[in-house]
């Protein structure tokens, strides 16, 4: 049952960070519009549950044009799939009306970027 879950959870996964990556870049604005300014958008995937545990990931590679640039399937989706798959084990064998969630935040392999994502993680579990 819950391998089942798993395998559901990083197909619907992997077909939300394809359809972010499909989606058309966002502009800040008109003025950054005129140079072709792309403003990176914000990747996450979140599992409801009792207690969060907040997860820092480089599910995508860095890009010269954009902050965001492929999947990295190899190091970072399979580090992903490690954490969901851990915390379907733990809620599985969980005897206590607790169940381990997690929001995990794309920090696209670059430091500005991963700062902020953790700023903002911080800020809305603070708030």
């Amino acid at each position: 049952m819950a391998s089942i879950n798993f395998e559901i959870r990083v197909i619907l996964l992997t077909l939300q960070m394809t359809l972010i990556l499909a989606s058309p870049p966002m502009t800040k604005g008109p003025a950054q519009a005129k140079l072709d300014y792309i403003w990176p958008s914000k990747y996450s995937a979140e599992i409801s549950g009792d207690v969060l545990l907040g997860g820092l990931m480089m599910i995508h590679s860095r890009s010269e044009s954009s902050v965001c640039g492929p999947i990295m399937a190899q190091g970072g989706i399979q580090a992903l799939e490690t954490m969901l798959y851990t915390i379907d084990r733990i809620n599985a064998e969980l005897t206590m009306n607790l169940t381990l969630g997690a929001h995990v935040l794309d920090d696209c392999d670059q430091d500005t970027h991963g700062l902020e994502m953790a700023v903002d993680f911080i800020k809305g579990r603070v708030l």
